[in-house]
């Protein structure tokens, strides 16, 4: 059982840290190639190495980054109707 606990609260809309707007967008399968390498990278990393600390939330474990990076990509294909 995994209870899910809310970080840290936010307004919503709030802005991201600068470097997590560094890339304008560019073609679509330039963009859909470079998330899923980013994604890989992700998936990939051993459970026992160091994640690093998330700008705005501090310290967060494998299964922190995982429920993080899931509700901020549905978040996003929701908000595009995908």
């Amino acid at each position: 059982l995994y209870l899910y606990t809310p970080g840290p609260a936010r307004t919503r809309n709030q802005p991201g840290p600068p470097e997590a707007f560094s890339t304008p967008p560019t073609a679509w399968e330039a963009d859909l190639r470079t998330i899923r390498t980013l994604m890989g990278r992700l998936v990939d990393k051993m459970p026992a190495s160091p994640w690093p600390d998330h700008p705005n939330l501090g310290r967060m474990s494998r299964r922190a980054w995982g429920v993080f990076t899931y509700d901020h990509f549905d978040h996003h294909l929701r908000q595009f109707g995908v």
